[in-house]
């Protein structure tokens, strides 16, 4: 894993100050099409109909689509948003879940990898309290998206390579059954 800058109160202030308007920022064609290819991901790898954790579900654009999936975000003002849509959302560190083991079949994260320091832990913590899998999504570090960050001064971005996420995904027991690459995106979905 190479991250670049990893400063987790850039964060959090950055999605605390655009809660409210998050939503309607992401409507572009990018963000459009990136949005539709995760979930078509998910159905392809996922039950949509067992018991599914979203770690970092911001707004909920994924959790509205998933009636069964409860969503955990670090970010207060994203989770207020996401509850205005009654979405079972609720505050939680993707380090630090605060479930049982085995509480969801499945368990996933998009848009998130990116900002978390400790990686290994996140992963570490969703096979945790997965029973069967989980899937999730990472910046490629050998990307056009990844100098663009870099020169744009990216300072809540890390970008990984695939060789490492997938080295880290074997310490975990997992074993990787699907992965799709989009533009600057790796999406991986594995199975305990």
């Amino acid at each position: 894993m190479i991250p670049l800058i990893n400063k987790v109160d850039s964060v959090n202030e950055y999605y605390s100050k655009y809660a409210k308007t998050y939503d309607s920022s992401r409507t572009t064609p990018h963000f459009s099409k990136l949005n539709k290819l995760q979930y078509l991901f998910l159905k392809e790898n996922i039950d949509l109909n067992k018991r599914i954790l979203e770690v970092g579900c911001g707004t909920g654009e994924f959790l509205k689509r998933i009636p069964t999936a409860v969503g955990i975000d670090f970010s207060e003002e994203m989770v207020k948003v996401a509850k205005s849509k009654n979405l079972n959302a609720s505050l939680g560190d993707a380090t630090r879940l605060d479930f049982k083991d085995n509480s969801f079949d499945y368990s996933f994260s998009f848009k998130v990898f990116a900002h978390v320091p400790n990686c290994q832990l996140m992963l570490s913590e969703m096979v945790r309290v997965s029973k069967i899998g989980i899937v999730f999504d990472f910046y490629n570090f050998f990307s056009l998206k990844a100098l663009k960050d870099y020169f744009n001064g990216g300072d809540y971005i890390r970008h990984d390579d695939f060789n490492s996420v997938k080295s880290l995904l074997g310490d975990l027991k997992i074993t990787v059954v699907d992965e799709k690459k989009h533009k600057g995106y790796f999406m991986v979905a594995g199975l305990k």
